[in-house]
């Protein structure tokens, strides 16, 4: 087939910026967050088996979310969702705070 373009392997469209960088709690490794339309990505600077979002929070409030896919590329593991942003209007994405789940290697 001529002329198609293949997916890229990289959940984050070229030129989309972190809007909130991290660490994971246990062992640092660093997590960046990107958002576009009502889609988050988080993409941990490891080369893990499995990443997931298990919470997304404003302030006290856990905020409702549907998982779109997670994956890895390279030294890079990452997951996806769906967060309506009228769940958070009138605050910034880099005031939602996160929670994974990591799976490091078949053993866990």
């Amino acid at each position: 087939m001529s002329g198609h373009l293949t997916p890229r392997p990289w959940p984050v469209p070229e030129g989309v910026e972190p809007f909130q960088r991290g660490q994971l709690e246990n062992g640092g490794i660093e997590v960046d967050c990107y958002q576009y339309g009502g889609v988050l990505v988080a993409v941990a600077h490891a080369d893990f088996l499995r990443l997931e979002f298990l919470s997304v929070k404003l302030g006290e409030d856990e905020l409702q979310t549907n998982l779109l896919g997670f994956g890895a590329t390279g030294d890079y593991t990452w997951c996806s969702l769906y967060l309506d942003p009228d769940l958070y209007l009138g605050h910034s994405p880099s005031e939602l705070t996160f929670e994974f789940f990591v799976i490091a290697d078949d053993d866990e």
